[in-house]
C-alpha cells in the first residue's frame, strides 16, 4: 500500500491492527497516528488528506510495531485517563481501569457534599500511579492523602502525577508492603478516615490466561492475588483496624466474582459493621465497604 496522506496511513494502521487482533483497532490506529504526527484527534479529521513525509510515516510505523507486539496503548502513549484526569503511566504501574472509579464513587458517597472541604485523612494502599490518591485529593481539597506501594518506581510516577494535578503538597508517598505489619510502616498519620485499596486479586493460575497486553507488559506483582485471589484481603482487614479512626471506612476493589468471599473474610470481625458489597456500572461486584465500629467518622 502506497502511503502519501494521513488517511492512507490511518487505513494502513487500521488494517494491520485488525490483523493483529487487538481489541479496538480503529481507536488505536487513530491514537497512534495522532501521537506519531503530533496531532490532536480533531486535527487529523479536519484535514485527513494532507500529505505525510517519510519521516512522519516512519515515526507512526514505529508506534504501530509496538502495538502489533501487543504493548498496551497506554504505555505507548505514556498516559491514561482516570476520573476525568490524565495520568502518566509506565510499565512500572498497573494501567488504571474504568471500573476502579467505583472506589471513588463509594468514597464520595460517604461524604456529604457540604463536608467535602473537611480535613479528611485518606490512605491509598497499592497506589501505583497514584490515580486514586490524586483523584481523592482533588475531590477533597483539604484532605491529607498518603499513597502506599512496595514499588519505588511506581511511587515516583505517583509523585509526578500529584504534582501535575496540583496536589503534591497534600500527598505523601510511602514505600512499604501492605502484607506486613502496618505498625512498622512509616505513614504520615497514625489513623485515617478512609482507607482505599485496589490490591492484586487475580488467581495465580489465571495470570497465564490473560490477554498479552496484560500478561506480557503489566507488573505481575500488581495482579497476582495468590492461589485463590484473596491473599491480600486476608491481611487488609486486620491491618486496617489499627489504622482507621472509629467510624472510618475500608473500601476495597474486588474481582467480579469475589464479593461474598471478601465480605465473609471481614464480616466475623467485630471491628467492622456493616460490611457490604457494591456493584460497578456494568453490574458486577466491585467494591467491599467495611465501617470501623466505635463512632462516626469526622474530618
Amino acid at each position: 500500500m502506497t502511503v502519501t496522506t494521513r488517511m492512507d496511513l490511518f487505513q494502513l494502521l487500521r488494517r494491520r491492527l485488525t490483523e493483529a487482533q487487538v481489541d479496538q483497532p480503529v481507536l488505536d490506529a487513530e491514537l497512534l497516528l495522532c501521537r506519531g504526527l503530533g496531532l490532536a484527534r480533531e486535527g487529523f479529521w479536519r484535514d485527513p488528506e494532507r500529505g505525510v513525509s517519510e519521516q512522519e510515516s516512519a515515526r507512526v510505523l514505529r508506534l504501530l510495531a509496538r502495538r502489533e507486539a501487543r504493548e498496551p496503548v497506554a504505555y505507548i502513549l505514556g498516559r491514561r485517563e482516570f476520573w476525568s484526569l490524565e495520568f502518566e503511566v509506565t510499565p512500572d504501574v498497573l494501567i488504571p481501569r474504568p471500573e476502579t472509579e467505583t472506589l471513588m464513587e463509594e468514597l464520595l458517597a460517604r461524604i456529604p457534599p457540604a463536608r467535602r472541604g473537611d480535613p479528611w485523612a485518606v490512605l491509598d494502599v497499592g497506589t501505583g500511579c497514584g490515580a486514586l490518591a490524586v483523584a481523592a485529593a482533588r475531590e477533597l481539597p483539604a484532605a491529607r492523602v498518603a499513597g502506599l506501594d512496595l514499588s519505588r518506581p511506581a511511587l515516583q510516577v505517583a509523585r509526578r502525577n500529584a504534582r501535575r494535578h496540583g496536589v503534591g503538597e497534600r500527598c505523601c508517598w510511602v514505600l512499604g508492603d501492605a502484607r506486613q505489619d502496618w505498625r512498622t510502616l512509616d505513614l504520615p498519620l497514625p489513623r485515617f478516615d478512609f482507607i482505599l485499596a485496589n490490591p492484586p486479586y487475580l488467581r495465580s493460575e489465571a495470570l497465564g490466561k490473560l490477554p498479552p497486553e496484560i500478561a506480557r507488559h503489566e507488573p505481575a506483582q500488581a495482579l497476582d492475588g495468590g492461589p485463590d485471589g484473596l491473599a491480600f484481603y486476608a491481611c487488609l482487614g486486620p491491618a486496617a483496624v489499627g489504622r482507621l479512626n472509629p467510624g472510618g471506612w475500608l473500601l476495597m476493589e474486588i474481582g467480579h466474582d469475589q464479593g461474598e468471599a471478601v465480605r465473609s473474610l471481614l464480616a466475623p470481625d467485630k471491628h467492622f459493621e456493616p460490611v457490604t458489597v457494591h456493584a460497578d456500572a456494568a453490574g458486577y461486584d466491585r467494591v467491599v465497604a467495611a465501617r470501623r465500629t466505635g463512632g462516626e467518622v469526622h474530618g
